[in-house]
């Protein structure tokens, strides 16, 4: 498999405990500084991907309108503006914690951001006391954009949205050469509604091939949509504030060797989860490394579990299995110990609903085995259950 530069790895917890109650067997739940992990709750992981964005602003236009009137309308491909256009594609923003890559390779989400064409208002309203009859001019400019997510392997697309960056007179104004001429009309008043417009109508006309150039300029060449796209995109982000607990299973019997032995790799696990959370919530990525070790230790329980006769310890250890193949994102081999554990009513049923999407996710990582060696494969069901 190709280097993957970028991982997301988001994990569900399992609130409350599997109890396991015997004579001679006692199980307890760790207090809190010890005992459970935090873990993200939503969504699943999704490891296996790269991302590729482009901002495309071929055939932008701006549309001035003046009192919901258009003016005039500024085509950009007509001007010169082959730089900028260049140096937009090569530009880079961040959608969620999705980072970009120069990598082509397995798992690639295509994010393509059109400038749709883009609207600055000029707006005279009535202002100061309700006796006074003073007017000022306002400017907005509203730039909608475009934002397509497909599958690279099958250019099925994902997700369409759009957004609209919203630059409103101060704003605006950073973006202009005519700074100056625009702060003085925000701040000049009218003794009536004409005379604002007037005013507003001819500034706008006077400048608004200048203006067109330097706004396109600022937003796309210099990439000044950034801060807004950042801002905007919040709810794309895969957050790991929002968490749960996964309460891990130990045994009290310090005289048994063996339960000596299961708690040792019990523990081994809780630190791993446990920096598997921070690293995800600090970094937004996980080192495979840690993933290795939590598989070395599901290997462990699996060949302990063909030996076990007692069913309380034999519960006990499938749980913890359980937590290994999820973070692991072994959803074929945990299908099989989820569905053994409900069995024996031991599942926590009030996670039912994330239960019942794991062979939808083992479906998904099957079909980018089989095709991550094309251009390219993704978990499609699964990241369409990320962005919603």
């Amino acid at each position: 498999m190709k280097s993957i530069t970028t991982m997301l790895f988001s994990l569900f917890s399992l609130f409350g405990c599997i109890a396991v109650h015997a004579q001679k067997i006692k199980v307890e739940n760790k207090t809190k500084t010890s005992s459970f992990v935090s873990y993200p709750e939503e969504p699943f992981s999704y490891e296996f991907l790269e991302y590729k964005l482009q901002i495309n602003p071929d055939n932008t236009k701006i549309n001035f309108v003046m009192e919901g009137k258009e003016l005039t309308s500024v085509d950009i491909t007509a001007m010169r503006t082959e730089k900028i256009r260049t140096d937009a594609k090569n530009n880079r923003l961040v959608v969620g914690n999705l980072q970009m890559t120069q990598k082509i390779g397995a798992g690639i989400l295509l994010c393509q951001v059109e400038f749709l064409p883009m609207t600055l208002e000029g707006i005279t309203t009535k202002s100061g006391n309700a006796w006074e009859n003073i007017f000022k001019n306002s400017f907005v400019l509203n730039v909608p954009l475009k934002v397509t997510y497909s599958n690279s392997f099958d250019n099925k697309v994902i997700e369409e949205d759009t957004i609209v960056a919203q630059y409103v007179d101060r704003g605006l104004a950073d973006l202009i050469v005519e700074r100056d001429q625009l702060m003085a009309q925000i701040a000049t008043t009218f003794p009536n509604k004409k005379d604002a417009m007037l005013q507003s109508l001819a500034f706008l006309k006077q400048n608004y091939t200048s203006m067109t150039l330097s706004i396109f300029d600022n937003l796309i060449g210099h990439n000044q949509i950034a801060g807004f796209w950042n801002r905007n995109m919040t709810k794309k982000q895969m957050r790991f504030q929002s968490t749960g607990s996964l309460f891990f299973t130990r045994f009290k019997d310090k005289n048994d060797p063996k339960q000596l032995e299961y708690n040792e790799q019990i523990d081994k696990l809780i630190l791993l989860a446990d920096d598997i959370n921070k690293s995800a919530y600090d970094k937004n990525k996980v080192d495979k490394s840690s993933f290795a070790a939590v598989a070395q230790i599901a290997e462990y329980l699996e060949k302990e579990l063909t030996g076990v006769a007692n069913e309380d310890i034999k519960i006990a250890l499938q749980t913890d299995l359980l937590y290994c193949y999820l973070i692991a994102s072994n959803f074929d081999k945990a299908i099989p110990v989820m569905e053994e554990l409900k069995s024996k009513n031991k599942l926590n049923l009030k996670m039912n609903g994330i239960w019942e999407r794991l062979p939808v996710l083992a479906e998904a990582k099957k079909n980018f085995e089989e095709n991550k060696g094309k251009l390219s494969a993704t978990y499609s069901d699964a990241l369409n259950k990320m962005m919603n």
